[in-house]
């Protein structure tokens, strides 16, 4: 996560943060609430695990925070960059969220595959 976080700053530092439209934006966004949906569908132990176990209602309090964090960094970008792309910013990080969902999907379901939204890099 720390590797994650420095290379989306380092990109809004250097400003090379990928570009892309609002509807690329908002697919993402669909694809990572549909990652949400059904990671949280599971049940009251979302990774039922022997060694690890979360729960619903953990997994919401921190998709809330992400939230928070994503947009506070999106806002953060328009500081620094002022006409920052901030679609590609939004959308890249939304990616990245909806692949870390999917990994915890993958945890408890082979059969879970990432959406297309979220494939590309």
């Amino acid at each position: 996560m720390h590797d994650l976080f420095a290379t989306q700053l380092r990109q809004v530092l250097d400003r090379h943060v990928p570009a892309a439209t609002s509807a690329q934006a908002s697919g993402a966004d669909k694809a990572l609430n549909e990652a949400y949906r059904k990671l949280t569908a599971r049940g009251e132990r979302v990774i039922p695990d022997e060694s690890f176990s979360a729960k619903v209602a953990d997994v919401r309090t921190t998709q809330r925070a992400w939230i928070k964090y994503r947009d506070a960094f999106v806002t953060f970008s328009r500081a620094q960059w002022p006409g920052a792309p901030t679609s590609g910013l939004f959308a890249q990080l939304t990616r990245d969220r909806t692949r870390l969902l999917l990994k915890l999907l993958e945890s408890g379901d082979a059969s879970t595959r990432c959406f297309e939204d979220c494939s590309n890099d």
